[in-house]
């Protein structure tokens, strides 16, 4: 090695070796004093991360054993006040078999009775009285029996769990699940009340599955519905990508029918004893929840055969005529929403791309508008662009229970007004100014529909438009008559149907022309024509075409019909492409018809007498809970696992009532010889009762100690292999600091001598 003054290799080597040594013992100083292996995850990130997994673990072991070990104590309670229990019932009996002697008189056995009495006046305080943190452990609960006319089980769903303070003895329940939203929404209801609660399975099922992945088998999901009181378990049979509910119709088969057919959804306030009359259906299928439904037909006539235990009433809806033209068709209407009749048009304004609704019904009833725009760039491959080919888009006006459809000849770029002149065709009158108004005041349905029977030769039906001729003879000009239409001109009366007005003011002045139309029962003003400044310079006519009826149409809804006997067919269905035929369907629940469901028939004809059957959803997902106050059971829970598997983790334990009514003692006594006979039976089977329980409590505390005892086996050895991973072998530890300190005392001497070596130096220089 180079002997040098300006490095010193020999103390920086002593240096490092310091340093090294400096580290060395720091490391084992805290792993010493602290007692860890392991700080930091750079260090054993593999050991980091099972250790942190084994102290969550043994934490939740370590409650869990607190809760075995509580549950025995609290079963214990309950089985000391059995075992009083069990003492009173044994004297009991005693009296009663002293009373059975025919040596008492009625005075001595009326004071055995009163015994007798005190001590089931006893049975029923303790039984009051035998409480674990505010929970009574013998008066018992309500019995859970599961109505369910449709199975959960084939949509991958069970019910795990009742909250009981929120189920009563008349509760129904239904599920349905939106896969477009992955939204599962359950309805609780009670009598005429409804509570429903929505959640969203996205995240809980990808936790579970993985983004987007259904799960498989041995896979399950706790959907906790805590409002409505319900735990649902979702399995490998749950398909997050398929909807479900009630409402549609799935299945038509072929026959000579031709219709549109939906199902409106099952009403929400049905009944647990509708339920129970539901689930006894024959023809129900209770797997699916389908139910068929024939439409039977002689080629001529069309009617709903009957179905037995279900009632039906029907009623029809008619739909007026209206424009086709720009693009627009009704699809439907809401019977919930539209009852008796009613007058609508519609409009739409291009530069907002906004559609309006109005229900004119003797005036402006409501109005509704929907952002059209939307819609269509939801439907289209290119938002702005118009639909194409057999592109649709529904407009739901859910306020006012209507629904219209837009196909491909509809145009965003044009406005839909009505009342507007749209062309004038030339002749010699001029008119400087024209306008046209709808009365909204005053149409109604039955002009509309009186307007529809006008015929193409006065109002072109398709394009919604009325054509007036302006007749002169060269001095004078008259609005020429329209079969089945009558004029006022000015103000003045009401002319014959068919009849021209009389002669305009010619000039400036303003003539106005109410325009009338007879709708059975009266003359009903329809429209006003405005007409400034008309002039003639000959003889030869002008021709007027306004939009006249474009975007107003009306519909009439029939009375509904009787509810029908039990199993009786429907009267013959109203046929033609311009009525839905709505057919109510109902359940007797042994006190009255319950509404179940709504069947709607749109443009229903029949080209044959061979019969069609719809399979409608009449009842999947929906499920009743049926409970008995008097000998139902205490349920109480123990969390005896760390709650990663609920099935595993959870033990049930169900304690029967043992309150007087379920141990039969209620009208019990000893008054009579007869009476003391039958008591003695009776407490006979009220002490084996007593013994059931109180086995089933021997048992259960036997489980919670065999729990207890596996909870401390776990404890231990997960505590064994938590230490193994993180906690620091000391005596390991201790020797490594030693070495370290003697390499640190060693490496300070060595550069203490290597820092000398200058100085060696200097001196040869001397």
């Amino acid at each position: 090695m180079t002997v040098s003054i300006i490095s010193n290799q020999a103390a920086t080597a002593a240096r490092s070796a310091l340093q090294s040594a400096s580290e060395g013992s720091r490391i084992a100083i805290n792993k010493v004093s602290s007692g860890q292996r392991v700080f930091s995850a750079e260090e054993d990130a593999a050991a980091i991360a099972i250790g942190a997994g084994l102290r969550m673990t043994t934490a939740g072991l370590q409650t869990a054993s607190l809760n075995a070990r509580s549950g025995v104590s609290m079963l214990q309670l309950a089985d000391g006040a059995m075992s009083q229990l069990g003492d009173a019932l044994t004297r009991m009996q005693s009296l009663a078999v002293q009373a059975a002697s025919s040596q008492y008189s009625a005075a001595a056995r009326a004071t055995i009775d009163a015994e007798f009495q005190q001590i089931k006046a006893e049975v029923s305080r303790i039984v009051n009285d035998t409480e674990f943190n505010g929970t009574n452990l013998l008066a018992g609960g309500p019995l859970n029996t599961a109505i369910e006319p449709s199975s959960l089980s084939s949509k991958g769903i069970s019910v795990f769990e009742y909250e009981e303070t929120l189920i009563t003895s008349d509760t129904s329940h239904r599920i349905e699940y939106d896969a477009s939203t992955e939204t599962m929404t359950l309805f609780r209801t009670e009598g005429a009340t409804t509570t429903s609660q929505s959640i969203d399975l996205t995240l809980l099922v990808d936790d579970v599955a993985g983004a987007g992945e259904n799960m498989i088998e041995n896979e399950n999901l706790y959907v906790n519905f805590n409002t409505v009181g319900l735990v649902l378990t979702l399995d490998n049979g749950f398909d997050r990508n398929t909807s479900f509910g009630m409402g549609a119709v799935v299945t038509t088969t072929a026959g000579d029918v031709t219709s549109t057919a939906a199902s409106r959804a099952v009403d929400e306030n049905i009944s647990e004893a509708a339920m129970q009359a539901l689930a006894a259906l024959g023809t129900l299928n209770t797997t699916t929840g389908l139910h068929p439904v024939t439409l039977e037909t002689d080629g001529a006539n069309i009617n709903v055969a009957g179905i037995t235990g279900l009632r039906t009433a029907q009623y029809a809806v008619e739909e007026a005529a209206t424009a086709a033209t720009d693009g627009v068709s009704i699809t439907a209407f809401d019977g919930g929403v539209v009852t008796g009749t009613a007058t609508y048009r519609y409009s739409y304004d291009s530069s907002t791309e906004i559609m309006t609704l109005n229900e004119i019904d003797g005036g402006v009833v409501a109005t509704q508008t929907v952002d059209v725009g939307a819609l269509i760039d939801a439907a289209v491959t290119t938002a702005g662009t118009n639909l194409t080919g057999t592109q649709e888009v529904e407009v739901d006006f859910s306020t006012l229970g209507v629904t219209l459809t837009l196909d491909n000849s509809f145009v965003r770029g044009t406005d839909i007004a009505q009342a507007i002149i749209t062309e004038t065709i030339a002749g010699d009158v001029t008119v400087g100014t024209e306008t046209l108004a709808f009365d909204t005041t005053n149409i109604t349905p039955a002009a509309i529909n009186a307007l529809n029977s006008l015929g193409a030769a006065a109002v072109d039906l398709v394009n919604g438009t009325l054509d007036v001729t302006m007749s002169t003879d060269g001095a004078n000009v008259t609005i020429a008559g329209i079969a089945g239409l009558k004029y006022s001109l000015n103000g003045g009366g009401v002319g014959l149907a068919g009849a021209a007005t009389g002669n305009l003011t010619l000039g400036g002045p303003a003539n106005t022309v109410d325009i009338y139309i007879n709708d059975g029962g009266s003359d009903v003003q329809i429209a006003t024509l405005t007409l400034t400044n008309v002039a003639t310079t000959g003889a030869t006519d002008r021709v007027i075409e306004m939009d006249f009826t474009k975007g107003m149409f009306a519909q009439t809804l029939a009375a509904p019909g009787v509810v029908s006997a039990d199993g009786a067919n429907s009267s013959n269905l109203a046929l033609g492409t311009r009525t839905k035929n709505l057919v109510e369907f109902y359940i007797n629940d042994g006190t009255s018809n319950v509404h179940l469901s709504t069947l709607d028939l749109a443009n229903l004809s029949t080209v044959g007498a061979t019969d069609q059957v719809l399979s409608m959803e009449l009842s999947t997902g929906m499920f009743g809970q049926d409970y008995d106050p008097d000998n139902g059971q205490t349920y109480l829970t123990y969390m005896v696992g760390t709650g990663n598997d609920r099935d595993e983790d959870l033990i049930r334990v169900g304690i029967n009532a043992l309150n007087l009514e379920a141990l039969g003692l209620t009208n019990l006594n000893v008054t009579t010889e007869a009476n003391s006979n039958s008591s003695i039976s009776v407490l006979a089977d009220a002490i084996s009762v007593l013994n059931t329980a109180r086995a089933g409590i021997g048992a259960a505390q036997s489980r919670l100690e065999l729990a207890a005892s596996n909870l401390a086996s776990a404890l231990e050895n997960n505590e064994i292999a938590r230490s193994t991973l993180l906690d620091a072998d000391t005596a390991k530890e201790i020797t490594e600091l030693t070495r370290q300190q003697l390499l640190m005392e060693a490496s300070t001497s060595m550069l203490a001598q290597a820092n000398s070596q200058p100085e060696t130096l200097l001196r040869l220089l001397q």
